[in-house]
């Protein structure tokens, strides 16, 4: 991964996706806003429980011929390990080794389907590391399988968790969107020994909040009251990413933003940071 090839590089990360609409005219669009500004790029399998464009073709035409670390999601929720391995495989194909393991959120009711779930996010890690079929296919493309997982800053056993995740193959993490920067600052953040790259969810419209607030992103209340009275929520949530990043030095080694198509804003962060 790039952090491996220059262990001090800071990382600039953005989830991209798509839309349902036809083409691959948002991607291209993605492309041409954020690509020279960012090192990494994930994109999401299926969010909020609902079909999604496939995480492996977006990046794929967002990061072609550039030196960007592509990670697309991978979750255990939608597929057994055949469907996995498929994935892992394609991915591949196309030039991409890292990989994101997560659960993912439930089902959409909507959809009428159950999770697949053969599997365990840890477990799912632990697989794509030491299962000698994908070590043997990762080995005729010449590629090592890069595994990351997620961090949720706000849970008590945090360390525990990170430490067994670590144990199953993971090498990078991506914490839950931080809207106070105090969730990272502990000792133990600070004398890791892993990467870890701070999430953030710029809230832009105030239209979503009440969205946003059903899925538990433990914004205080205090960030809540300023987003309710504010009549620019971009420049609130732009002093908010970047005095965060400024608080967070020494705690984390990059930022992640999930700037839902909000790409332009993105930009904006990324060109200060």
């Amino acid at each position: 991964m790039i952090f491996e090839k220059n262990p001090n590089i800071f990382i600039k990360s953005v989830e991209i996706t798509s839309s349902r609409s036809p083409g691959l005219k948002d991607i291209e669009s993605a492309r041409e806003l954020i690509l020279d500004y960012i090192n990494m790029a994930t994109s999401p399998y299926n969010p909020r429980g609902l079909p999604s464009i496939d995480p492996i073709l977006i990046l794929h035409v967002f990061g072609r011929n550039s030196n960007v670390e592509l990670v697309p999601h991978i979750s255990p929720r939608d597929g057994n390990k055949l469907m996995i391995i498929s994935r892992v495989v394609t991915s591949l194909k196309v030039g991409i080794n890292s990989f994101l393991v997560l659960r993912g959120d439930s089902i959409n009711p909507r959809i009428g389907s159950e999770p697949v779930d053969e599997i365990d996010t840890i477990g799912l890690m632990k697989y794509l590391k030491e299962n000698e079929y994908l070590k043997e296919i990762s080995s005729k493309f010449g590629m090592d399988i890069n595994i990351g997982g997620i961090s949720n800053p706000h849970r008590g056993n945090e360390q525990e968790v990170l430490n067994a995740k670590i144990t199953a193959g993971c090498s990078f993490f991506i914490t839950h969107s931080i809207y106070d920067p105090e969730v990272l600052k502990h000792d133990w953040v600070k004398h890791r020994k892993f990467k870890l790259i701070a999430g953030f969810i710029p809230i832009l419209k105030k239209a979503s909040l009440d969205f946003y607030r059903d899925l538990d992103l433990n914004i205080p209340d205090n960030l809540l009251e300023k987003m309710e009275n504010s009549a620019d929520l971009e420049n609130l949530f732009f002093n908010l990413i970047v005095n965060s990043i400024d608080e967070l030095k020494g705690y984390i080694d990059g930022i992640h933003l999930m700037p839902i198509g909000k790409y332009k804003f993105a930009r904006k962060v990324l060109e200060v940071i």
